[in-house]
């Protein structure tokens, strides 16, 4: 302890006008229970030792963190990342690095059984050792596009260019990679793509400084530019649903999104929608969007003696010129879910507007959707029983909490969207300090009729949302026998042999929601509708592609056996496989099924070998004299 003291001293933090009260709170949430306990005693460990005083003997006691790893933290926390920022109390992390790794040790030689595990940055140390390799590889990585961004050059060859490079630079049979069972192959292409990554990245940034030392032309109409970003809200929900047995069952939900829609000019709220989930999709965000434009439906009314202001509401609902108008730039971040090809695609063709991804990392360029999720904290989510606060440590989470942990004090999700459209409503209809003396909508609505606006419209074929939102693919229908047809979708073959008998081996256009695949619409590629197929019985509930997926994954990595029996039992054996927790798992099944439980049927008996083969059903066949 006494060479710790010596490596260490708070007077250092002090002469360097370090301030530890002002390094950025810790949130832990999001890390596995396993870890959490050990990191918050880590925390609290490092804030008892630099705050509050305490003595190493004391934390040893208290938080049975050693000195060693006390003073290991210290030194951490006060080096600089590559921002230029403390570490601070991400010091408390585990394996937390400031570099990326670099590896020592000596790869072994070959052997009768060559090594799959152990190899931990030893292409990284291929490339250190041979620097002509990364010369050889840098063109590759301006040949390489994904799939979706249309690339032909598959990694493969790329992978054979790579071992002829090797052999040029002396790399013998008994070395890296030639005695790896796979010869380097997936080290290869998961460099390539994160080279392929970074370069988009440098890209945008030149973009992004370009754009910058442009003159800035500020939206000076309505529709002229509109953000698009969505916010966790700092609340605990629920839900309240019916068994099979009639009674009623409250579930505590988490994580539930709002997407929203907002006018840069007049800072009037267009539209929003809601998502569950640890995170939003692209269907979520096209929702929003499309409700922006639509005209406004409002939530039914579950609390009640609550009005909405008569000065607020909706574009769409002041002015009947306004439904379906659509913006002429959409300003969104660089999440997945915007990236989605499906998104800009729809936005560009069905909207004729423009994406603008705008620079990574830089919410200011978004300060106006920013700004309203900040007054939506302020007046909704911190002032409502259940609220989660700002951080972990946020003292309006025990004041806000439910006593005795009662769930029937917390707001229901229909609850919290009647309260919500309420708000964002009111929020339209109130004078806004930056438009001064003007409201939202007041300023959205009398400059589009005082001046005479035209705006773009959204072509009445895809009024319906489902005509917006869904998908489409082009598949071939397929026939096991003389009296079948099918259409393969998702692992699964959907029948109707009524739709499908007269498109026995051509091409027709398939279309689903995302949310529901317990069906699909299909249409011959003229567009003349056929009607719809179904899955077999275990698949009939209602259930999303995302789920679809997830379960067929988990049956080929051996997780759960695939039987006939519900999807709801297949459901369940993955969440018990995967220890989900109560919320987890009824956020997950609300989002995905529709209900946040599901009834399960009795245990299943032992599942054949394989997957069992669909066999043509009664209800398929058609009348025919042949076959009476």
């Amino acid at each position: 302890m006494s060479d710790a003291k010596k490596r260490f001293s708070k007077f250092q933090l002090i002469r360097e006008s370090v301030d530890v009260a002002s390094w950025p709170v810790l949130n832990i949430e999001a890390l596995a229970d396993e870890k959490k306990e050990r990191v918050e005693s880590r925390l609290k460990a490092l804030q008892a030792y630099l705050l509050h005083g305490a003595t190493v003997l004391e934390i040893e006691e208290k938080y049975k963190v050693s000195s060693s790893s006390l003073f290991k933290m210290i030194e951490r926390a006060i080096l600089t990342d590559s921002d230029g920022e403390l570490v601070g109390f991400r010091a408390a992390l585990l394996n937390y690095r400031l570099g990326s790794y670099s590896r020592k040790a000596q790869v072994g030689d070959a052997s009768s059984e060559p090594a799959t595990n152990g190899d931990a940055g030893v292409f990284g140390q291929l490339l250190t050792q041979h620097p002509q390799l990364v010369e050889k590889i840098r063109p590759w990585v301006k040949q390489y596009k994904p799939r979706a961004g249309g690339g032909e050059k598959r990694l493969a060859s790329f992978h054979d260019l790579f071992l002829k490079e090797c052999r040029k630079q002396g790399v013998t049979t008994s070395e890296y990679p030639f005695n790896r069972r796979g010869k380097g192959k997936r080290a290869l292409a998961e460099y390539i793509k994160r080279c392929a990554r970074e370069r988009a990245n440098e890209q945008r940034e030149d973009l992004a400084k370009q754009l910058e030392e442009q003159i800035c032309i500020r939206a000076s109409a309505p529709l002229q530019e509109i953000q698009i970003d969505g916010h966790q809200l700092d609340l605990r929900l629920t839900v309240r649903e019916k068994d099979q047995y009639g009674l009623t069952s409250c579930y505590e939900i988490i994580c539930v999104w709002i997407i929203l829609v907002i006018d840069v000019h007049t800072r009037c709220v267009l539209g929003y929608s809601l998502a569950l989930g640890r995170n939003y999709d692209q269907t979520d965000l096209l929702k929003a969007i499309y409700r922006s434009i639509a005209p406004h439906n409002r939530p039914a009314p579950v609390i009640p003696d609550v009005m909405y202001k008569v000065e607020g509401g909706f574009p769409a609902e002041k002015m009947e010129e306004l439904v379906w108008a659509t913006g002429l730039i959409y300003k969104v971040d660089n999440a997945l879910s915007h990236h989605a090809t499906d998104v800009w695609k729809k936005v560009e063709n069905l909207l004729g507007s423009v994406v603008d991804y705008g620079p990574p990392h830089r919410p200011n360029d978004r300060a106006i959707v920013e700004a309203f999720f900040r007054f939506l904290v302020d007046n909704f989510s911190h002032r409502v029983v259940g609220s989660k606060g700002s951080h972990s440590r946020d003292q309006i989470i025990k004041r806000l909490a439910p006593k005795g942990g009662d769930l029937s004090l917390l707001l229901t999700l229909e609850e919290m969207h009647h309260a919500l459209d309420i708000v964002i409503s009111d929020y339209n209809g109130r004078p806004h300090i930056s438009i001064a003396p003007h409201s939202p909508l007041e300023l959205f609505v009398r400059t589009s009729r005082e001046l005479g606006l035209f705006f773009n419209r959204l072509d009445k074929r895809f009024h319906d949302i489902h005509a917006f939102t869904d998908k489409t693919q082009l598949v071939r229908v397929r026939s096991d026998g003389k009296l079948s047809a099918y259409i393969n979708f998702m692992h699964v073959r959907y029948r109707n042999l009524p739709a499908l008998k007269s498109s026995v081996g051509e091409e027709v256009i398939i279309q689903w929601d995302p949310y529901n695949i317990s069906y699909l619409k299909v249409y011959t590629r003229a567009g003349d509708y056929l009607g719809e197929v179904y899955p077999p019985g275990s698949w009939a509930t209602p259930h999303s592609e995302k789920l679809r997926s997830r379960l067929m994954s988990a049956v080929k990595h051996g997780q759960i056996d695939y039987s006939e029996n519900s999807l709801a039992d297949m459901l369940q054996a993955l969440q018990k496989a995967n220890n989900w927790g109560e919320r987890d798992i009824a956020t997950y099944n609300l989002k995905h099924t529709g209900a946040a439980t599901l009834p399960v049927s009795t245990p299943p008996p032992l599942p054949p070998p394989h997957p069992p083969k669909e066999r043509l059903r009664r209800s398929y066949i058609t009348k025919d004299d042949s076959h009476e």
